[in-house]
């Protein structure tokens, strides 16, 4: 079956909204996407009153949960239940409970709309993806998806696993808290305030507890999906030039092939998730040099001791790859900062720590990467 006809109509109005940018003016500048300082502005003008209004969503649905209920209690009446089974019964009040989560999806949906005219607007400010392109509708189609939450699990094509050596018990509690952060941030504050007041504060001040919790994870959520939109209308074409480069200087050496798969994985451990950047420069890199991707590739235990006595000039072609994958999702964490400085300490990496963040800071702002990238 055609993918196009299963897409929903929540994926194809979120398409409209990003094709919206067909009517703007564009510039036939191949490196557009190199901001200058007017379209920095712009971009964290964007931002800004893209975080507002998520904010604004996430606390004026909690308002207006709580607010409707105390101005008519009659419309929320519990209803008792009863469980023969084990013959309890209670009281619940199920209509108070689907009124949350019919304004829980009002919510959601008017987040979807801010987030996708954002990311509009990033298109615009950015020049990317162009209407020329041939991959514009494809690349709309991506953007989309991450306006909808929808990024997936990029990396799995091409048999990267990020949690290569963590313990699958580690792996699920931290998926599942990731999962219900804003649930259990928001039952943790009502525990603490409840402790710390105990019944002088009331109950209207323990249910507005909820306001800025869920504000701060609309803020949070918006600002998660502003950075990956972003970034893939940074790192596409970014990517594509590197890997040509380095083709260009490496389709001949066996040597520095030999490492690109181990490369890769080595670059996905550290970043310890599913990035798209990645998966999309990894791709694009095998394909480059005709490696065929397998379902799982795993990094060997002397990776770093068959680098250490390779040639130079491998060396150095690996160190662009490391420092790329490193860079192009727009983030370098503590974690790995601490990888960086064992690759140096191997000499794989010439480059300090501090030359590599602030690359990294230059690159999230639209400049591009100078000195790993020559040909812009």
């Amino acid at each position: 079956m055609d993918k196009v006809k299963q897409k929903g109509i929540l994926q194809k109005t979120a398409e409209r909204i990003i094709l919206e940018v067909e009517n703007e003016n564009y510039t036939n500048d191949p490196n557009a996407f190199i901001l200058d300082d007017d379209e920095t502005r712009k971009l964290q003008r964007i931002y800004r009153d893209t975080l507002f209004w998520s904010g604004f969503l996430g606390g004026i649905g909690v308002i207006l949960l709580f607010c409707t209920k105390y101005a008519f209690p009659h419309l929320f009446p519990k209803t008792l239940i009863h469980l023969p089974i084990v013959d309890y019964s209670f009281k619940y009040n199920i209509i108070f409970t689907l009124y949350g989560f019919v304004l829980a999806y009002i919510e959601l949906y008017l987040l979807y709309y801010v987030n996708l005219k954002a990311i509009k607007k990033l298109v615009v400010v950015c020049n990317y993806p162009h209407p020329s392109n041939p991959d514009f509708k494809e690349e709309v189609v991506k953007l989309a998806q991450v306006g909808l939450e929808k990024a997936g699990k990029h990396g799995k094509e091409i048999g990267m696993n990020p949690y290569q050596g963590v313990p699958k018990i580690a792996l699920t509690l931290y998926l599942l808290v990731n999962f219900y952060k804003a649930a259990l941030s928001n039952i943790l504050i009502r525990v603490v305030i409840s402790r710390l007041g105990g019944r002088t504060l009331g109950r209207v001040f323990m249910d507005m507890l909820g306001v800025p919790v869920f504000a701060f994870w609309n803020i949070l959520a918006s600002r998660k999906i502003l950075h990956e939109a972003r970034i893939r209308i940074f790192s596409k074409p970014l990517t594509e030039k590197f890997v040509k480069e380095m083709f260009h200087l490496h389709q001949h050496d066996k040597e520095f092939q030999s490492f690109i798969y181990d490369t890769l994985q080595y670059i996905s451990i550290i970043k310890r998730n599913y990035n798209y950047s990645h998966f999309m420069f990894g791709n694009l890199l095998l394909k480059t040099f005709s490696i065929p991707a397998v379902a799982k590739h795993e990094l060997p235990e002397n990776y770093f001791e068959r680098l250490e006595h390779s040639s130079e000039k491998t060396k150095r072609g690996i160190e662009k790859v490391i420092i790329f994958g490193m860079v192009i999702d727009g983030k370098i964490s503590a974690s790995e900062i601490v990888m960086i400085k064992k690759a140096i300490d191997h000499k794989i990496i010439l480059s300090t720590k501090e030359e590599i963040q602030l690359l990294c800071k230059n690159y999230y702002k639209g400049k591009g990467l100078p000195g790993l990238v020559s040909i812009l």
